[in-house]
C-alpha cells in the first residue's frame, strides 16, 4: 500500500488549486449548448467565475474539511477515497439544498413551480418530477465534486519516501 503525506501549505495549495478547478468547471458548463458566445461573453464568465468560486471556497473549507482530516488521520489518503469524498459530499449538499434539507424543512409560503418537464413544486412541497430533477441536477454536480477533490488531492499530497535497507 502507498503512503501519502502532505503539509498545511500544501494542502492550502489544494484547496485552492480546488477553489480554481470548480469555478472554471461550473464556468464552462454554464456556456454549454449555446449556439454562440455573444459580446457580453466575457462579462458574465466573470460573474460565473466569481460567483462560483465563493461557493467552491464555502464548500471546501466549511465542509469538506472536517471530513477530508478525519480520513487522513485514519490514513485514508489515496485518490480513489478523495474522488469518493467529493463525489458524495458534493452530491449531499447540493440534493439537500434542492429538497429543503431532504424534505425535512417545510415552507408555508405556498411556492410552486414548473419547468418543461412539468410541476416541481407545488404549495411548497417537492413533486416526485422535482424530487428527479434535483437528483439528477445534485449527480452531474457530484461529477464536479469528484473532478474537484481529485485536482485537490493530487496538489496536497505526496508519497512517502520509503528508506531502503542495503544488504
Amino acid at each position: 500500500m502507498k503512503a501519502y503525506s502532505t503539509s498545511v501549505p500544501r494542502a492550502l495549495l489544494g484547496i485552492l488549486t480546488g477553489v480554481l478547478t470548480g469555478a472554471v468547471l461550473v464556468t464552462m458548463w454554464s456556456f454549454v449548448g449555446m449556439a454562440r458566445l455573444d459580446d457580453y461573453w466575457l462579462r458574465h464568465a466573470f460573474s460565473i467565475f466569481t460567483y462560483a468560486a465563493i461557493v467552491w471556497t464555502a464548500g471546501l473549507t466549511l465542509v469538506a474539511v472536517i471530513p477530508w482530516a478525519l480520513l487522513h488521520r485514519c490514513g485514508l489518503r489515496g485518490w480513489p477515497i478523495a474522488i469518493s469524498l467529493g463525489l458524495v459530499l458534493t452530491f449531499l449538499v447540493v440534493f439537500g439544498f434542492l429538497t429543503n434539507g431532504f424534505g425535512t424543512i417545510a415552507s408555508e409560503s405556498g411556492f410552486s413551480a414548473v419547468d418543461s418537464g412539468g410541476p416541481t413544486w407545488i404549495d411548497g412541497r417537492l413533486t416526485p418530477h422535482g424530487w428527479f430533477e434535483a437528483f439528477q441536477f445534485s449527480a452531474i454536480c457530484a461529477v464536479v465534486g469528484a473532478a474537484v477533490s481529485l485536482a485537490v488531492w493530487r496538489v496536497a499530497y505526496r508519497r512517502e519516501a520509503v528508506a531502503r535497507s542495503d544488504p
